[in-house]
């Protein structure tokens, strides 16, 4: 009996949770005009479209910036906004101006800003996609996307030891970029987070 009973409260936990939550995907887009990209090319900037898809009815939406500094992170304090339709698009533009300052733009329906930024040796710095190993829902924390430099790896070539940055080997790695810092080294860097809570009228 005390088996059935932990069995049906198990059931009933699980059915409450996934009711709560629902099934998000994130996905990336490059600009698609040939002209337009070889003129960010040639000046450095990055660009990414962020689509983040799911049922975000009945949730407020919170959009924070996490800076890492040396490897210790800290947090902006959360966008909050809601959105009506079925996806969220949010568009990146970022640039070095200097080998310690970068100038990232975030633009949406709920936001648009352009701020310059504090990160540490940021020249090879790229826009990266922060994939995941696991399915996301809307119970989650979702990492969005990265400015960063990728793994420093060392390899010989035509005969001489060089040092080069290795971008595929952490965007593929699918590890959240709160764990960069630990697990490979990559010490200043900032990323984006987005999380889901009910909306609640009262609070608002």
């Amino acid at each position: 009996m005390c088996r059935i009973f932990t069995f049906l409260l198990f059931c009933l936990v699980s059915f409450s949770m996934s009711a709560q939550s629902s099934k998000v995907e994130v996905s990336y887009e490059l600009c698609k005009d040939d002209m337009t990209r070889e003129l960010m090319d040639f000046q450095d900037i990055r660009y990414y479209q962020v689509f983040i898809k799911g049922d975000f009815s009945g949730k407020m939406c919170n959009l924070v910036m996490v800076h890492c500094r040396d490897g210790q992170l800290s947090y902006d304090e959360p966008i909050r906004f809601q959105e009506k339709d079925s996806t969220i698009r949010l568009t990146y533009f970022a640039q070095s101006i200097d080998s310690d300052t970068a100038k990232i733009s975030l633009k949406s329906k709920a936001v648009h800003s352009t701020r310059k930024y504090d990160v540490k040796n940021c020249k090879s710095h790229i826009l990266m996609e922060t994939y995941t190993e696991a399915p996301l829902t809307t119970a989650d924390t979702i990492p969005v996307i990265a400015y960063t430099t990728g793994l420093v790896q060392n390899f010989m070539f035509e005969g001489k030891p060089v040092t080069g940055i290795d971008y595929c080997g952490l965007r593929f790695a699918k590890v959240n970029p709160k764990e960069w810092s630990d697990k490979y080294g990559v010490k200043d860097f900032v990323y984006y987070i987005i999380y889901f809570e009910p909306f609640d009228i009262g609070k608002e």
